[in-house]
């Protein structure tokens, strides 16, 4: 009886000490912008680059994500993205690079205006007529004095 107690101990503790072993080496950092101030709620994405397999995680109030992962690292990329900011993508430096900086930069300025006939904010994919954009090089090209004049040669307007 005492042998068997023994072989159950001696199996008991071999198969915690496997879970010790089999602990995930994790990937974590902090996301940041330009002047070194953590970006919140940022967007971080682990992605592999053989398969297009994806974890994601949301950085906390002070810039900081991790993912419980134990991979190879050279087969996977971390992409970072929030509002505001232009996506980052860094390639890890080693296999067993964890800790990450993450620095995101300032997007450029978008802005696009319709106008529609309904005084309210329509979304351009709901609008019942065809609709026609014209970019800022579009209108500097067509050299216009008053707004008149810009929807004067455009498609159902008088």
């Amino acid at each position: 009886m005492t042998g068997k107690r023994q072989f159950l101990a001696f199996l008991t503790v071999f198969i915690f000490s496997l879970s010790v072993f089999a602990q995930k080496n994790p990937i974590n950092g902090t996301v940041s912008d330009s002047a070194n101030s953590p970006v919140a709620g940022a967007t971080v994405t682990l992605r592999n680059k053989l398969n297009g397999s994806e974890r994601k995680t949301v950085t906390d109030g002070e810039g900081r994500f991790a993912f419980d992962a134990d991979v190879d690292r050279s087969q996977f990329e971390l992409i970072a993205d929030a509002d505001g900011f232009g996506r980052t993508v860094v390639q890890f430096n080693t296999a067993t690079d964890t800790s990450l900086i993450v620095k995101l930069n300032p997007a450029g300025i978008s802005e696009q205006v319709t106008v529609t006939a309904t005084r309210t904010e329509v979304a351009t994919a709901d609008t019942a007529v065809p609709v026609s954009v014209l970019d800022r090089e579009e209108i500097e090209r067509r050299n216009v004095n008053t707004i008149g004049d810009l929807f004067r040669s455009l498609p159902g307007t008088s």
